[in-house]
C-alpha cells in the first residue's frame, strides 16, 4: 500500500504526556506518540502531531513487506512522492556541483573579458571548491573521534567525497572555461576544447561514478534508516561483555564496548559474530545499530536493516519467489550482516533466529527490561561470539561533548564565502552593468 492513511484518537486537554499510547524512535533521538496497534515495521516515518480541538492526529507513511514505503525514484518518470535512493541523490548532487562551476566560471570569465582581461582568469573559479572541501575536512575531523576512533578508512571516506566534488564541479569549469576561450581566442577551435571537456568528464563518469554508484546501491538495499559514521556517535556507552551459554561473562566497561563495536563494523578479525544492544529510551540505539550498517556498507559488505516485525514478512515475500526491483531492500538471507532493530518481549516466529544461523547479525532490543530474556534466548539460538553492548540515558554534559571548532577552520569557512560571493556577485555586476 503506498497510500499514507491518518488515524485519530481522543486526546486529553491540557495534558503534557501520551498516556497508553505507545513511542516510537525518531532518528534525531526525539520521540513522537502513536496509536496503540500501529507497528514500527521497515522504513518508517511518523511526522509530530498537530493539534485540532480535542483530537490529536497522527500521520504514518504505510510500509510495504519489503520495507519501502514509497516506489524509489529512477531516472524517468515522475518523483512526486517517491523515496529518493541513494543513487538518484548521488547523481543529483555531482549534476548540481558541474553546474555550480559553470555558471560560476561562465560570470567570471565574462567579468574578466569586460576588464579587458584574459578569460583564462575564470580557471580562478575552481580555488572556490577546493576551498570548501579543505574546510569541510577539518570540520569533519572536528566533529568525530568522541567516542569511537577516527580510522584511516574514515578519513579516507572523507578525501575521496571532497575530490568527487571537486572533479564534477571542475567538469562545468571547464566546459565554460572552453567557451569562453573560444569566443576571444579564434586560435583555440571550440570542438577540440569541447573535446578535451567531454573527455574529461567521461572519465569521471566511469571512473568515480562506478565506485561510488555501486557503493550507493549498497546503500539503498540496505534500507538503512539514516547513514551515520560511527566516529560521529557521542551516545553514552556503559558497557559490553560476552554472552555464552554458562551466562554472561564480566563487563569491561566503556572500553569493551568501544573495541567490541568497533570489531564488527571494521570486520575485524577478533570481531564477535553477533551484536546485542539494549538500552533505555533515547539512548540512540538505532543510531549505533545505523553506524554499525553505515561502516559496513561502505566497505564491501551487504547489509539489511529492518525491524523484527518487517523481518518476518521479508522471509515470508522471499518464500513467496516473489521479484524485487534493482534498488529495492535486499532479501535477508542474502545480506551478509542482518540487522534487526525494535525487537519486543516474544517472537512471532519462535524458528526465526534459526533461519539466520548463518549470518551476522545485531539485534537491537526496544525494551531494556527484556535485554537479559533475549540474551539468553539469542544464545541458544545462535553460534559463534556474541557481545553485549548497552547504552545508557543521555549524559548530563552531551550538549557540551562537541569539540569546538578551531579557529583556523572557522577562518577558512569565512574565506570561502567571501571569495565565492564576491567572484559571483562581482562578475555578475560588470556583465550586467557592461
Amino acid at each position: 500500500m503506498k497510500t499514507p492513511w491518518t488515524a485519530a484518537v481522543p486526546d486529553r486537554p491540557k495534558r503534557n504526556h501520551y498516556d497508553a499510547k505507545m513511542l516510537c524512535s525518531l532518528p534525531d533521538s526525539r520521540e513522537c506518540a502513536r496509536p496503540a496497534g500501529l507497528g514500527c515495521g521497515g522504513r518508517f516515518g511518523f511526522a509530530p502531531h498537530l493539534m485540532y480541538g480535542e483530537y490529536r492526529i497522527f500521520f504514518a507513511r504505510a510500509a510495504d513487506p519489503g520495507g519501502h514505503a514509497m516506489k524509489p525514484t529512477t531516472l524517468f518518470g515522475s518523483d512526486v512522492y517517491e523515496d529518493y535512493t541513494a543513487i538518484y541523490t548521488w547523481n543529483s548532487n555531482q549534476m548540481a556541483h558541474a553546474m555550480m562551476g559553470f555558471a560560476g566560471t561562465t560570470l567570471l570569465g565574462h567579468g574578466a573579458m569586460e576588464l579587458g582581461m584574459s578569460p583564462w582568469w575564470a580557471l580562478l573559479f575552481a580555488v572556490i571548491p577546493a576551498l570548501k572541501d579543505a574546510t569541510d575536512y577539518a570540520v569533519d575531523l572536528t566533529r568525530a573521534g568522541h567516542i569511537f576512533e577516527i580510522t584511516e578508512a574514515h578519513e579516507r571516506e572523507t578525501r575521496a567525497d571532497g575530490f568527487t566534488d571537486n572533479y564534477f564541479w571542475n567538469v562545468g569549469t571547464l566546459l565554460a572555461l572552453f567557451l569562453a576561450v573560444s569566443t576571444a581566442a579564434k586560435d583555440w577551435p571550440l570542438y577540440v576544447l569541447f573535446a578535451i571537456a567531454i573527455a574529461y568528464a567521461v572519465v569521471g563518469i566511469f571512473w568515480l561514478g562506478g565506485h561510488f554508484n555501486t557503493q550507493k546501491l549498497r546503500f539503498d538495499t540496505a534500507a538503512l534508516p539514516y547513514f551515520f559514521r560511527l566516529p560521529n556517535f557521542a551516545g553514552n556507552l556503559v558497557g559490553a561483555f560476552q554472552v555464552t551459554e554458562s551466562g554472561d561473562g564480566d563487563d569491561g566497561g566503556r572500553k569493551a564496548a568501544i573495541q567490541g563495536v568497533e570489531a564488527f563494523t571494521y570486520d575485524r578479525e577478533d570481531a564477535a559474530r553477533h551484536v546485542i544492544v539494549s538500552g533505555p529510551g533515547r539512548s540512540r540505539k538505532t543510531t549505533l545499530a545505523s553506524a554499525i550498517g553505515s561502516g559496513l556498507t561502505v566497505r564491501d559488505t551487504t547489509v539489511r536493516y529492518l525491524s523484527q516485525a518487517a523481518l518476518v514478512d521479508a522471509l515470508a515475500m522471499e518464500q513467496s519467489g516473489e521479484e524485487r526491483a534493482k534498488t529495492e531492500p535486499l532479501p535477508p538471507l542474502l545480506a551478509n550482516v542482518i540487522i534487526v532493530d525494535d525487537v519486543g518481549a516474544a517472537l512471532p516466529d519462535e524458528s526465526l533466529p534459526r533461519k539466520l544461523a548463518e549470518s551476522r547479525t545485531v539485534w537491537v532490543i526496544a525494551d531494556p527490561a527484556s535485554a537479559d530474556h533475549w540474551r539468553r534466548r539469542l544464545r541458544g539460538l545462535l553460534s559463534g561470539p556474541m557481545l553485549a553492548v548497552e547504552l545508557g540515558p543521555p549524559r548530563e554534559d552531551e550538549r557540551v561533548d562537541k569539540r569546538a571548532t578551531p579557529w583556523w577552520v572557522t577562518l577558512l569557512s569565512l574565506a570561502t564565502l567571501v571569495i565565492a560571493s564576491v567572484a559571483t556577485l562581482g562578475s555578475l555586476g560588470l556583465v550586467l552593468c557592461g
